[in-house]
């Protein structure tokens, strides 16, 4: 990992976590709530909706990958 990479990380650490053990716990209640079904249906509309307000934020901001100078500033460095 170099230093630009560090701070990103770091603040996503814990959150990461965290969003691992809501997601678990929600996915676990809507399937005894409603069924194995409609836990997954639920799960995977939640992460669809979550990358499209990244793909409209990141668009707003002019970060999208079709921009070639952002894509140049988004890609690993060595």
């Amino acid at each position: 990992m170099n230093d630009h990479e560090r701070p990103r990380s770091a603040s996503i650490g814990f959150g990461g976590s965290l969003g691992y053990a809501i997601g678990a716990l929600s996915a676990g209640l809507i399937a005894d709530r409603f069924g194995l079904s409609w836990a997954i249906i639920s799960i995977a509309a939640l992460t669809f909706d979550s990358g499209a307000v990244v793909a409209i934020v990141m668009r707003a901001r002019g970060k999208h990958p079709s921009n070639p100078i952002a894509a140049a500033s988004m890609s690993p460095r060595t």
